[in-house]
């Protein structure tokens, strides 16, 4: 038996993470218990299983560092579980489980890379679709000049000004 003392020596998850985890570090509170589960007195024989996910919290940064919290673990590093239980006569702890591994970083493209090229195949797609729109409005409002035929002379004079008219023989120089 040990007494309560003894698990509130143990490092949080800050200080353990500091020495890269290679320290045993306590996961919960004081209180855990009772804020996961609630107390209706006990029963004879009574059995609850408790299940507890270790490195479930992801707010641990915020906390202070003497605060228990069950953070985060690297990947790919292997642990050690000791369980331990208190009551009005003392603690006792678990026979260390393990060890388990966590889970290795994920192989392959990482979702930062994926998200990176999708968004540059959008914006060069909207770049091709905006040349696209102007190209065409560009045509609608300036006709090509093969599509320019003079259908009737009138258009050569558009102010419908008289000309005189000149005959070939007086184009001739006299010498």
């Amino acid at each position: 038996m040990k007494e309560p003392s003894h698990f509130a020596t143990l490092a949080t998850w800050k200080q353990s993470r500091a020495t890269g985890f290679t320290q045993a570090n306590r996961v919960t509170n004081r209180t855990w218990i009772n804020d996961n589960f609630s107390s209706s007195g006990r029963r004879k024989r009574s059995i609850e299983v408790v299940e507890l996910t270790i490195g479930e919290d992801t707010d641990c940064n915020k906390l202070a560092d003497d605060v228990y919290c069950n953070g985060s673990l690297p990947a790919d590093i292997k642990i050690i579980v000791i369980a331990f239980v208190c009551t009005s006569g003392g603690c006792t702890e678990s026979k260390p489980y393990g060890p388990y591994k966590t889970q290795p970083e994920p192989e392959g493209l990482s979702i930062a890379i994926i998200a990176g090229v999708a968004s540059a195949v959008v914006v060069f797609v909207n770049v091709i679709i905006i040349i696209v729109v102007i190209k065409k409005n560009r045509r609608k409002h300036k006709p090509m000049e093969e599509d320019k035929e003079i259908d009737d002379f009138n258009d050569l004079n558009p102010h419908h000004l008289e000309t005189p008219s000149v005959e070939r023989k007086n184009l001739r120089k006299k010498r």
